[in-house]
C-alpha cells in the first residue's frame, strides 16, 4: 500500500512537472546536461568523452546524439564553430 502511494505521488509529480515546465522531466534534465557540456566545450580543452561523463552521460554516443538533438550540431563541430575566433 505504501508503495502504491509513492508510485501515485511520483506519477503526479511527473505530470505536474510536465504541465508547469512544458516538457518532460527527462528531456529537461538532458537539456541541462547538454548546456553544461556547451560551457565545458568552450571553456576547456577536455576531450569529448571526458565532457560527456562530466555532464552526466555514461555513454559518449548517447551524449553525441543528445547534443545533436538539442544543439543541431555535433559537439566537435560546436566547439570548432564557437572557438574559431
Amino acid at each position: 500500500r505504501d508503495g502504491q502511494r509513492r508510485l501515485i505521488r511520483g506519477q503526479y509529480l511527473t505530470r505536474l512537472f510536465t504541465r508547469v515546465v512544458g516538457q518532460r522531466m527527462h528531456a529537461y534534465i538532458q537539456g541541462l546536461r547538454v548546456y553544461h557540456a556547451c560551457r565545458l566545450l568552450l571553456s576547456t580543452d577536455k576531450r569529448i568523452k571526458e565532457i560527456a561523463v562530466e555532464s552526466g552521460f555514461r555513454r559518449p554516443r548517447r551524449f553525441s546524439r543528445a547534443f545533436r538533438d538539442h544543439m543541431g550540431v555535433a559537439p566537435t563541430a560546436y566547439r570548432r564553430i564557437f572557438t574559431a575566433n
